[in-house]
């Protein structure tokens, strides 16, 4: 018998506020308990269950698993909750607890070699569980003879505790290569998110392992957030959407460079189907891409719900090689991909703000403080209604909007006096991308200042307000975060 200071520590993470009240706890009691049978049986593995008690609860229970860490000097953990639970649960156990006194005191005793994580997603988008699988990579558990609307979300955590029964040699021989075969630990890429605090020199820290964003997209969570009690499933997100589509954010963002083999920032041209280099337009290899924006997003996965893919390049070769539609450019792990819409790059929004003539108490009558004004609300709602429908739609379909381009001619350009919401997009044509879609280090965002929706930062799900965000992978943790799939 194992020695309780022998034995490998399994942590339950849950979290019984997220999706539906109630859901976690009781996937945990009928579901997955049962699963763990085997693993405690073996006398090798000791099972701790968490519980967060409020939002943010999650850093807390990161810092305390880290702490808590033996010579084994590795975390197993199991989460039951939605990507604001991990989001939490890895930010307190990567960059600790800001609000702990003793975190991090003694390096060497919380010392970390490697996390390896499983996803019981029980929360309303779950994107990094619709990443892991995409609809259609894995055969539906109804043809299997399972009729429980719940086996879907115990793949992950099968996974896990079949890699750890291995281990343990407790996994029976006949369905051991069969499993061996069929699971991949998949390399999260964690970025470090630096924000500053509006009338402030104060500087925060985040963590995020999906998505940090502004404009329309930190507008949708924080107004989806307000949506919550009366609209608790997807809905919310298509409602906050519609509140925010029309407002364009000011400021200023500058890509930086990957090095080594894949050096510089490169950009994906629908034309050739292939990332290029782009002209740089900043020193030491930095690409600065002016505004305003409707969208600007970095990803690390390429879906935010099943069947919405913004960022279709952005699963790693590991997840790739899994998948029945394997990735044509997958994203190093080194790599973020952010995405932008800069809708003065339409020649009908050019067009249309080219024909206002500048409001009195514009700044100088410049064409940036135009796009800004109350007299081009028409434009920015005939924008929304036309080219944003249309990217959305196609997100919604595979992600084939990075094929989008503007027209380059005048026979298919909306004319004079034409609505913009009447340009028609073509395919892999021969005028610029309508979504920019960058391949970079990292990203500064300096938002125009007094522009409280360019000022809108969400680092997976949580969103705040800062006057600049910096942000940058983590590369000394490259290879060391996965996720069971």
């Amino acid at each position: 018998m194992t020695s309780p200071r022998q034995q490998k520590q399994l942590h339950i993470i849950l979290n019984p506020a997220s999706g539906r009240p109630g859901l976690s706890q009781t996937l945990f009691a009928s579901h997955l308990q049962p699963l763990l049978g085997p693993l405690q049986a073996s006398g090798s593995w000791d099972v701790v269950r968490h519980e967060t008690k409020e939002e943010g609860d999650g850093v807390r229970v990161g810092g305390e698993v880290r702490a808590a860490i033996g010579a084994q000097k590795k975390v197993h953990a199991i989460l039951l909750g939605g990507d604001g639970t991990t989001h939490e649960f890895l930010h307190g156990l990567i960059l600790g607890n800001p609000d702990a006194d003793e975190a991090r005191e003694d390096e060497e005793s919380a010392s970390l070699d490697e996390v390896q994580l499983a996803i019981v997603p029980t929360g309303t988008a779950n994107a990094l569980y619709a990443g892991l699988y995409p609809p259609g990579s894995v055969p539906e558990e109804g043809k299997e003879g399972n009729d429980d609307e719940n086996v879907w979300r115990l793949r992950s955590a099968r996974a896990l505790l079949a890699a750890l029964l291995q281990d343990t040699a407790r996994q029976p021989k006949g369905e051991e290569k069969e499993e061996e075969e069929r699971r991949t630990l998949v390399p999260l890429t964690l970025t470090r998110t630096r924000t500053v605090r509006p009338a402030t020199t104060l500087h925060q820290e985040h963590l995020a392992h999906i998505i940090t964003s502004h404009a329309l997209h930190a507008g949708i969570l924080r107004d989806s957030e307000a949506l919550r009690a009366q609209y608790p499933g997807i809905e919310r997100f298509k409602m906050a959407a519609q509140m925010n589509a029309a407002i364009w954010a000011g400021g200023l963002v500058r890509l930086l460079p990957l090095s080594g083999e894949r050096a510089g920032v490169s950009v994906y041209d629908p034309a050739r189907e292939a990332f290029v280099e782009p002209l740089r337009e900043g020193g030491g290899g930095e690409v600065r891409l002016e505004g305003p924006f409707l969208y600007l997003a970095a990803l690390t996965t390429d879906r935010l719900e099943p069947h919405f893919v913004p960022a279709p390049f952005s699963s790693t070769a590991a997840l790739s090689q899994a998948s029945s539609h394997p990735n044509p450019h997958p994203r190093p792990p080194a790599a973020i991909d952010v995405l932008a819409i800069r809708p003065l790059r339409s020649p009908a929004v050019s067009d249309a703000l080219a024909q206002l003539a500048p409001a009195q108490g514009d700044a100088g009558g410049e064409e940036t403080s135009v796009w800004a004004s109350e007299r081009a609300a028409g434009v920015r709602a005939q924008f929304a209604l036309g080219a944003l429908t249309s990217i959305t739609a196609q997100m919604y379909d595979g992600g084939k909007h990075v094929a989008l381009t503007y027209p380059v001619s005048a026979a298919t350009r909306a004319g004079a006096g034409a609505k913009v919401q009447e340009e028609a997009l073509e395919r892999a044509g021969r005028g610029e991308a309508v979504v920019e879609y960058y391949r970079a280090a990292g990203y500064v965002w300096e938002p125009a200042e007094g522009d409280a929706q360019a000022q809108l930062t969400c680092i997976d799900g949580t969103v705040v307000r800062s006057i600049k965000t910096d942000v940058t992978v983590l590369h000394e943790w490259a290879g060391r975060v996965g996720v069971w799939r």
